[in-house]
């Protein structure tokens, strides 16, 4: 059973799944962390399939970021499928190359290398990356596009993914996101989520839900929450 996150991860550069759960994506043109500044986030996930045991997954996510346009991802995931168990890490480097703003395409690139617990033992199983561009529209409507590449290290086999999501803002506090993801080894997934802020730079809820093309797959995501640490004051030389 195949249970690390990297594809996800990558296509979503989250939460699991690149938003930030803590600000909003529309509020925010360098789509990553200032320095010193750091968010925890959890994420609850359950999968089901038609004549498949129902998959569930817990996820715990730390960011933070460490200047020059880049912030650090460490991802530890649990995976239960029937009777069977998984557990993975990921590691991931986001880094803006281009705040967007009126009338300029916003660019970013993620580099990620996931690892499997196995027999006991880590083993780095995955490895990739991807380029993300993203473009707003008025103060309500954001853009986003991704595309990379991801290199299964034990399998020996390379995949291409890629992602399209449309953001809007409801309320000051309320945010609906339509996405579409999939890469050339798995059918598409779409997927509608609610994002609600529950104190600004403190608190976020996100509730989604998704559908996978083909034989009937629910992918139900029931809370995702963040806490965002203080920016760290450093001396001046």
């Amino acid at each position: 059973m195949r249970h690390a996150r990297l594809l996800a991860a990558l296509v979503c550069v989250a939460a699991c799944h690149c938003a930030h759960a803590s600000r909003s994506s529309l509020g925010d043109e360098s789509d990553v962390a200032d320095a010193g500044d750091c968010e925890a986030e959890l994420a609850l996930e359950r999968s089901r399939a038609r004549g498949e045991p129902t998959q569930s997954e817990r996820a715990v996510n730390l960011t933070c970021g460490v200047g020059w346009n880049t912030e650090l991802e460490v991802a530890h995931a649990r995976l239960r499928s029937g009777p069977a168990r998984g557990e993975a890490l990921v590691l991931q480097a986001n880094t803006t190359l281009r705040k967007r703003g009126p009338g300029r395409i916003g660019w970013a690139v993620a580099l990620a290398v996931g690892a499997e617990r196995i027999g006991g033992a880590w083993r780095r199983s995955e490895q990739g990356f991807a380029v993300e561009a993203t473009r707003q529209f008025g103060d309500d409507w954001l853009l986003e596009a991704k595309l990379g590449a991801v290199r299964d290290v034990l399998s020996r086999r390379d995949s291409t993914l890629w992602a399209l999501a449309l953001e809007h803002a409801l309320h000051e506090r309320l945010e609906l996101r339509a996405e579409l993801e999939g890469d050339d080894r798995a059918r598409p997934l779409a997927q509608l989520s609610l994002l609600y802020t529950l104190w600004p730079d403190l608190l976020r809820l996100k509730l989604s839900h998704g559908v996978r093309s083909g034989p009937r797959q629910h992918l139900f995501h029931p809370c995702e929450s963040a806490c965002k640490a203080e920016p760290i004051e450093h001396p001046n030389p």
